[in-house]
Order: C-alpha cells, then sequence, then structure tokens
C-alpha cells in the first residue's frame, strides 16, 4: 500500500471519528496550555481564547488575553485645570532660635492647567519670645532682640506640580496626593521701616479630601536684604515659613 494510500485512509478515520486537526503551531499551544494549567481547565482555555467575557468569578481570570483585556485608568480626584484655589492658612517661622513668629497667611491662585499656576501670597506675621529668651532676660538679666523682624510679605508666585500619587490611611481609605514647587518675588515689610524685594521659593503638598477640599501644607524660603540701624549697613536675611491649612476649589465639577 502506497504512503499516499495511507494518508487519505487516516485521514477518512479521523473525520469519521469526529476528531480535530491541529497545525504544529496548534499542538505546540496545547502542549504549553497543559503545562501552564492543569488537565481539565487547558481545553476550556483553548475553546474560549478569543471570546469576551463578562467576569463574575475570580477563577475566570484564566481566560484574558495577555495585554488585551487589561486596562489602567487612572483619574485624579482633585481635579484643578481652569479652576481657582483660595488656601487660608496658619505657621511659624522655624529658623528663630529666639522668638515664635506666628504666621497667619492668605493664598489664592488660578490654575491654567493640572502642572502650571499663579498664585498672589499675603502673609502677616506677630511675634512673642520663646522661654529661653525669657529666661536669659529674668535670671541673666540678659536682653534679647531682632535686629530685623518681618512683618508682612506680599509677592506672586508660580507653581509647577509635577509629582502625583495615592496613601493609604490607618488600611482605611486611600487619599491621592500631589506635591508642587512655586518661586517668585515679593515685598517683605519689617520693623525697620523698609520693604526690601524678597525671592521666595517653596515646596508643598495637597490631599484631596475631595473634588474641591484639600489639605495643604507649605514650606517656604525668603531671601531679603535689610539695612541695620546701628551700622547703617545691608545683610542678607532668610526665613524659612512653615504653614498648613485648607485649601477651596471652584467653580465645581461634576465628574
Amino acid at each position: 500500500m502506497s504512503k499516499l494510500t495511507m494518508q487519505l485512509i487516516f485521514l477518512m478515520v479521523t473525520l469519521l471519528a469526529g476528531g480535530n486537526l491541529y497545525s504544529a503551531d496548534d499542538e505546540f499551544e496545547s502542549q504549553v496550555d497543559d503545562l501552564l494549567y492543569k488537565n481539565e481547565e487547558a481545553e476550556p482555555r483553548r475553546r474560549n481564547r478569543n471570546k469576551s467575557y463578562k467576569f463574575e468569578e475570580i477563577n475566570q481570570l484564566k481566560y484574558l488575553s495577555p495585554f488585551k483585556d487589561v486596562a489602567i485608568i487612572q483619574k485624579k480626584l482633585l481635579p484643578k485645570t481652569s479652576r481657582w484655589e483660595a488656601f487660608p492658612g496658619i505657621g511659624v517661622i522655624l529658623n528663630d532660635a529666639f522668638f515664635t513668629n506666628q504666621i497667619f497667611s492668605f493664598r489664592f491662585g488660578y490654575h491654567f492647567s493640572e502642572k502650571y499656576s499663579t498664585e498672589f501670597i499675603y502673609a502677616g506675621l506677630s511675634q512673642s519670645e520663646k522661654d529661653v529668651t525669657t529666661d536669659l532676660d529674668s535670671k541673666l538679666s540678659v536682653t534679647t532682640s531682632s535686629i530685623v523682624t518681618p512683618q508682612s510679605f506680599t509677592g506672586l508666585d508660580l507653581k509647577f506640580t509635577p509629582f502625583y500619587g495615592k496613601m493609604s490611611y490607618v488600611d482605611s481609605s486611600i487619599v491621592p496626593y500631589e506635591t508642587y514647587f512655586s518661586a517668585g518675588l515679593g515685598m517683605m515689610k519689617t520693623n525697620q521701616d523698609t520693604s526690601p524685594m524678597s525671592l521666595h521659593a517653596g515646596i508643598g503638598q495637597h490631599f484631596a479630601l475631595n473634588k474641591s477640599l484639600a489639605i495643604r501644607w507649605d514650606t517656604s524660603f525668603y531671601w531679603y536684604k535689610s539695612a541695620n540701624q546701628s551700622t547703617s549697613s545691608e545683610s542678607l536675611y532668610t526665613n524659612i515659613h512653615f504653614t498648613i491649612g485648607a485649601s477651596f476649589f471652584f467653580p465645581g465639577v461634576d465628574n
């Protein structure tokens, strides 16, 4: 019997028996499935490889096609584009060893996009003695005073927000946050009856509570020159402000 006749007989027997013919690629893929999955699960996976599913149980995830049925959707809880932001806050100056300088700050800005915005800043400051300063006066009769005391700052900033993320809060909720950098110029009014130009740079974060409200902290550096009345010479001064408060965004958004 010729080889061709034997192949024809094998083909007819296979068709009559209701069998399936596999190409070399199909057979190889079948063997891979049998290795990756249990034998009783491999055949349903092959039959249903190209179908779409509405998954109801976790074990149905084995029917996913890699890089086809999986999608990552990112949506910010706190959209900012074309919205105004009002930020009232309170804080202190961090780098004064002898006096506590309370800060009452208000910032008002407009967001051109999610990354870029501009912001007006006003900060009023008041000063009180720390315990170490009081003790020097009462126990050692040493009087301490600030050569230059900042009283208020008024300026304009540009803000850049390049980082976004999410964090868990006590394993009970997810809090979206973002980190921004700011820089600008303004006028620092001091107790020397002068208002020198001040360079400002800062870093801070928003922690979104909903689409219109966020907790915000800000650490800002202010550099300015001011004259010493006793020496009539100018010196460079640096103040580090830490402020915390709530940011309100408007108008509202629907989604």
